[in-house]
């Protein structure tokens, strides 16, 4: 008997997963527990393991497809077993070449329509339903199944839905082609990828449909503005000290440390001393967050994910380098576990590493604000001796601070930033035993 693979649910929220790839061609081996799918959920993407040894006999969900919980996705079987009967609802197994046997080995209802001839015949409660909704008697259409049965695939081309390869349709979907409109190359005219292809040179524009992901970030930062009262103040940090303190763990410790791991170090300190950042705001008041766990937002292929280091302020440098470089290759691997991008308290993110200068980022919700780290740029400051005023050129980064102002007020959030800089740029006022 075949095996029914369904969407897993991941997690107590999750509602629906997308199939974003299936690691096994449909009529390929699978095999017990062995990568058969990858899903993409609201929150990251995950690697599904085959249930039950066999072949996989029929995709039900194509790439892209965002399907519920618990529905069924393919089906796993033995080697030449009728998938479509798989999807009608009938038993599996493959019949003899004998009427008796083809009989006992399917469980297809026997109908009667109630046509001009009154004939019995083989068909499937879906086929005759299909067949009810095109107004197109059973009777005229030759059946593909077991014995002449007619099953839904046989109404649907009755009915004029067009044959295509699941590629042909996927790639039809991602750019808004309609595969009625296409001339199939393919056997029975059936639409193959390169007939695609030939239409996409008149396409003007593309319709992506919508990830589960990127339908996820559009509610949350949406939301995100228009239920919190959103405020920004920016700052600029001289990031000489840091970069001595990097040179530091690099001659000491052969360690090579990022100054976005600097950063993450002095957040923790500031957010410390300022909880009502490290906070959230409920209806019953709001809520201070003993424990310091900061998300780091890290850019994924169509996506964003936030992976969370869990009590950063309990560790030194060099385990917050090697905790943030590790959780950012598995979400660019997309390998996060639904654990490791949940429960963050405050957020940072940086991209300075792609030139820019400064900007505002919105708030993870329930978080009470986010730190964003612009580029740091060789600038010409005013410096003092205590004498005489001189000009030099420093590293500086432009760094903004997104808050709640439901949360926190304007001055504390500057009394944040201030500190955040203060400690930065002078790292010996909170060196323990030559170790930050």
């Amino acid at each position: 008997m075949a095996h029914k693979v369904i969407m897993p649910k991941q997690g107590l929220q999750m509602t629906e997963g997308m199939v974003s790839k299936w690691l096994v061609p449909e009529g390929g081996e699978c095999r017990k527990d062995e990568p058969l799918f990858e899903i993409e959920t609201d929150k990251t993407a995950i690697t599904i393991g085959a249930p039950e040894n066999g072949t996989l006999l029929k995709i039900v969900a194509l790439e892209g497809e965002t399907v519920p919980v618990a529905e069924i996705i393919a089906y796993i079987g033995k080697l030449g077993e009728n998938a479509d009967a798989l999807e009608d609802g009938t038993e599996t197994k493959i019949p003899e070449p004998h009427a008796d046997a083809i009989k006992q080995s399917y469980s297809y209802d026997i109908g009667t329509l109630a046509t001009e001839t009154g004939s019995k015949f083989l068909t499937t409660p879906r086929a005759r339903l299909r067949a009810m909704e095109n107004n197109i008697y059973i009777s005229s259409i030759k059946g593909s199944g077991p014995e002449g049965a007619v099953i839904e695939r046989d109404v649907n081309e009755k009915a004029g839905a067009r044959k295509a390869s699941p590629l042909a349709k996927k790639r039809a979907e991602l750019n808004g082609v309609s595969i009625d409109e296409i001339l199939g190359s393919g056997l029975g005219g059936k639409v193959m990828t390169s007939d695609v292809k030939d239409m996409e040179g008149d396409i003007k524009e593309t319709l992506i449909p919508l990830t589960s992901m990127r339908r996820i970030i559009a509610e949350r930062m949406h939301s995100s503005l228009h239920e919190m009262a959103q405020a920004c103040h920016r700052i600029s940090v001289d990031m000489t000290a840091a970069a001595a303190l990097r040179k530091y763990y690099q001659e000491t410790a052969g360690k090579r440390i990022s100054y976005n791991d600097i950063v993450l170090y002095f957040t923790a300190k500031a957010l410390a001393a300022h909880p009502y950042l490290n906070a959230s705001f409920t209806e019953k008041g709001i809520l201070l967050k003993k424990y310091f766990n900061i998300g780091i937002a890290v850019a994924v292929e169509n996506g964003l994910m936030v992976p969370v280091i869990r009590d950063l302020d309990r560790m030194d440098i060099i385990e917050i380098s090697e905790e943030a470089t590790d959780l950012s290759a598995r979400a660019k691997a997309i390998k996060l576990l639904p654990n490791e991008i949940s429960g963050g308290t405050f957020t940072v993110t940086n991209l300075g590493m792609f030139g820019i200068k400064s900007f505002t980022a919105i708030i993870n919700p329930p978080e009470a604000g986010i730190l964003a780290v612009g580029e740091i740029q060789k600038t010409p400051v005013i410096v003092s001796d205590g004498i005489a005023d001189a000009i030099a050129i420093r590293p500086i980064a432009e760094i903004c601070l997104t808050y709640d102002h439901r949360v926190v007020d304007g001055a504390g959030a500057a009394k944040f930033l201030c500190d955040f800089k203060s400690w930065i740029e002078n790292p010996d006022m909170l060196m323990k035993n030559g170790k930050a």
